[in-house]
């Protein structure tokens, strides 16, 4: 029987490279307060997002394709609509995401043709946090009532 192998890595809850995490979620909420603030500073929301890449990219961490979405794979700006990223429905049911800090555009389509017996039958494409399984509670906002849902 051997020694049992300390990992540096692994912490007592079984996270691994908790710190790297943490500071990568401070870097996120970071980033939106930079963008929200009066008026929004840009640079230093950039400075947050690209800081934050860089950090996934060292660490060896995945970032969730839903915080990659929100920032731009060109300039690594914090994508929020009306402020740094705006939205275009194309032709064939294509939704363009321009950053309107550098003009990069990524598409993304919203549905697929799929042929099932011969005949044409269109199914839609979801994401995994806009389907009605994955939400947990629902709010409404209300200027008399507040309210939540739960599903």
């Amino acid at each position: 029987m051997g020694k049992k192998k300390n990992n540096p890595g692994k912490s007592a809850g079984g996270v691994l490279q908790k710190d790297i995490v943490q500071r990568l979620n401070y870097l996120y909420q970071a980033a939106h307060v930079a963008l929200n603030m009066n008026p929004p500073n840009l640079t230093l929301a950039q400075y947050y997002a690209a800081t934050m890449k860089k950090l996934s990219l060292r660490g060896t961490l995945k970032l969730s394709p839903h915080i990659k979405r929100t920032i731009c794979k060109k300039c690594c700006m914090l994508l929020l609509p009306r402020i740094t990223q705006k939205f275009q429905f194309q032709k064939d049911s294509i939704i363009a995401v321009q950053c309107l800090n550098c003009k990069f555009v990524k598409r993304y389509p919203t549905k697929s043709k799929t042929e099932s017996a011969g005949a044409r039958s269109y199914g839609t494409r979801t994401l995994w946090q806009d389907k009605e399984e994955n939400i947990a509670k629902v709010l409404i906002l209300g200027p008399s009532t507040n309210k939540v849902v739960n599903k």
